[in-house]
């Protein structure tokens, strides 16, 4: 896959990902992350497509940290709002339920 390529896969792993075909679409936008790891949206995606996934939890907030570090002008946001309860509920201070 070159860069050109990346808005084409991009969008082929949402519909995988729609579709419920989860292992599909994050091998497609993991591939896109290792051409372009500061590639916002694909972080955006798999941290949707892991928050659905309890057991995932935690790659959730390792891709919402990538996210905040990538997007600086929303870092505030992502950090009270998905980082910090996420935190919590992975330390078993909190069990709460994320909707992105």
């Amino acid at each position: 896959m070159d860069s050109a390529n990346i808005e084409s896969n991009y969008n082929l792993a949402n519909i995988q990902a729609e579709k419920g075909e989860h292992a599909q679409a994050e091998k497609r936008y993991q591939k896109i992350l290792e051409i372009n790891p500061g590639e916002s949206q694909t972080h955006l995606a798999l941290t949707i497509m892991y928050l659905k996934d309890h057991a995932r939890h935690a790659e959730a907030l390792e891709h919402f940290r990538r996210l905040a570090r990538l997007v600086p002008l929303k870092a505030e946001v992502i950090q009270k709002k998905y980082i910090l309860p996420l935190e919590m509920e992975l330390s078993g201070r909190a069990v709460i339920k994320l909707v992105p």
